[in-house]
């Protein structure tokens, strides 16, 4: 099997790298075809967020071939589980595979990771969350992201002395320094996409509320028109990558709280694309 995986530059304006990957997914195509008789199998890796911006030599061929690989709750709880297991007890001391098989379990790795951290964790604000479900939502559901979030919470709890039980302290301390690297990295694959988006973005969304209709978000982006046509950027272009970035989502419901507060279930496009659409409702 030949895999090849992405690099961390995409400069789409080069028509040289926009040749070159027309003709790598071509070649991945030829030899998935000739697979049975040459039995080489070829597979072609690229971050979420290149998909809709990339433009293979044959989009049917490609379409039929074309796989997401989607993290969900379960699945990250399961890797954070086995990755705590390892890096707390080191790598030298659990040899056998099978020490981790139970871990295979999402139930029974949330109990292995609730036998290290809380189960429960109050917010800023002062709402109770599942802890599991408190860290995953401060990331994309992408593992590396999980991973440098969970690597900062590991880093403070050592420093504190508290590797054997960490504290909600530490985990909301460890959430909130790790943040920002990570909204620099999400943002960063987009300037190469369209250049100096992430300024147009922070620049539309500052001062702005937690949550708008579209017309407030119409008027956020007027607020940048002299930037956005200097970028040659279209209104319905920066719409589209503000829900891409996931620095905006579309409300679905909301939990009303005793103390007047609540919680907003809203979605994201976090893995893939262009699921949201335009309409009146509101966004957060």
């Amino acid at each position: 099997m030949v895999v090849v995986d992405s690099i961390d530059a995409f400069p789409f304006e080069d028509v040289v790298y926009q040749g070159l990957f027309a003709g790598l997914i071509e070649a991945c195509l030829d030899l998935s075809i000739t697979s049975k008789k040459y039995s080489v199998f070829c597979k072609a890796a690229f971050p979420a967020e290149m998909e809709t911006h990339l433009t293979p030599l044959n989009k049917g061929k490609v379409a039929a071939r074309r796989f997401f690989i989607r993290w969900n709750y379960a699945d990250l709880v399961i890797m954070t589980a086995k990755r705590f297991k390892r890096m707390l007890y080191g790598e030298g001391e659990i040899d056998d595979p099978t020490e981790y098989e139970y871990l295979d379990d999402k139930n029974k790795a949330l109990k292995y990771m609730y036998s290290i951290i809380p189960d429960r964790i109050e917010s800023i604000s002062g709402v109770m969350f599942d802890t599991m479900a408190y860290i995953i939502r401060h990331t994309q559901k992408k593992p590396r992201q999980l991973i440098q979030m969970l690597n900062t919470i590991i880093s403070i709890s050592e420093y504190l002395n508290e590797k054997d039980a960490i504290s909600d302290v530490v985990i909301r301390e460890g959430i909130h320094i790790a943040l920002n690297d990570l909204i620099a990295g999400t943002l960063n694959i987009y300037d190469q996409i369209y250049h100096r988006v992430p300024d147009l973005i922070r620049n539309a969304l500052t001062n702005q509320k937690n949550h708008m209709t579209m017309s407030g978000q119409d008027v956020a982006i007027k607020g940048v028109k002299d930037l956005r046509k200097q970028l040659r950027i279209l209104t319905n272009q920066l719409k589209t990558i503000m829900f891409a970035v996931g620095c905006i989502g579309k409300r679905l419901n909301i939990h009303e709280l005793n103390n007047s507060d609540a919680v907003w279930v809203s979605q994201f496009e976090y893995q893939i694309k262009n699921r949201i659409s335009f309409n009146l409702e509101t966004y957060t």
